[in-house]
């Protein structure tokens, strides 16, 4: 975790200033209107792995992916299932005001294996 920490601090570090680090975020937000039929005003919740915010205040969303496989061997429907997932995070942050504009959405896989 320190060399991801390390690689993070890199990537997000702007003129000298690090970013904040925050794992398991909460979000919540409304549901598209007319998302659940029957029950308006629903809202939306989730948990940001970890959210990186530089010193521009823009937010970056980590998502820990669990599989007894290479990254590389991945389905298809694991992709999808993710970009489906972050993209509701980032349209929660662009509700709470954020600039997610320039937002980076990354995978930090884990391989589970010998499990």
């Amino acid at each position: 975790m320190a060399q991801l920490k390390a690689m993070l601090i890199k990537q997000h570090t702007i003129n000298g200033v690090e970013p904040q680090f925050f794992p398991e975020f909460v979000i919540t937000g409304d549901l598209i209107e007319g998302a659940m039929p029957g029950k308006p005003g629903a809202k939306l919740m989730g948990i940001i792995d970890l959210l990186v915010v530089d010193a521009n205040g823009v937010p970056h969303i980590y998502d820990y992916k669990t599989s007894d496989k290479e990254p590389s061997k991945w389905v298809q429907a694991k992709e999808d299932a993710f970009q489906s997932q972050t993209g509701a995070y980032r349209e929660m942050l662009r509700a709470w005001k954020f600039d997610v504009d320039n937002t980076r959405i990354g995978i930090i896989p884990l391989l589970m294996d010998n499990f």
